[in-house]
């Protein structure tokens, strides 16, 4: 009889759920809203801050990101720059470096400006990586996430 009772009893219990009585710590509350945060992070914005066409010195690009994303790009080459050629998008090489430099963070924003490069039709290309360590080359540094961003095209024409 008294099995009927207790296995009757742990049936019951087992259609019902128990109710949820656990009240979230501080610290489990505010990791849930730093993970809310890298989910809904989106990738840095990257502008080409020059005029559309640059007739000679500098060319800017600004990069700006949720600093709560850690997004974070190339240290050693943070833009590179790639050239309408024949139909097509082509990568310029670059002298770049001999590796090993840390990955630089975008947040708020970083900006870089490089000489403008020859007459043409440009746009800069910016490797970035979120959620990576910041202790290493952003090759390296295993990011959560990771992509290319490209500028709007840009002209430059020869100097007067």
């Amino acid at each position: 009889m008294l099995a009927i009772l207790l296995r009757s009893i742990f049936s019951a219990a087992a259609e019902e759920p128990a109710p949820n009585l656990a009240i979230p710590s501080p610290v489990e509350e505010r990791v849930s809203e730093e993970a809310e945060a890298l989910t809904s992070a989106r990738p840095p914005v990257v502008t080409v801050q020059s005029a559309p066409v640059v007739s000679s010195g500098l060319v800017s690009f600004t990069m700006e990101a949720d600093p709560r994303a850690a997004v974070r790009v190339d240290g050693c080459l943070v833009v590179e720059m790639e050239r309408w050629e024949e139909g097509r998008w082509e990568r310029v090489p670059s002298k770049g470096c001999a590796g090993g430099e840390l990955a630089v963070a975008v947040a708020p924003r970083l900006v870089v400006t490089l000489p403008a490069p020859s007459p043409g039709r440009w746009r800069g290309a910016i490797s970035w990586g979120a959620g990576c360590h910041s202790d290493l080359p952003l090759a390296f540094s295993s990011c959560t996430e990771s992509g290319t961003l490209r500028t709007d095209p840009f002209d430059v024409r020869p100097g007067r």
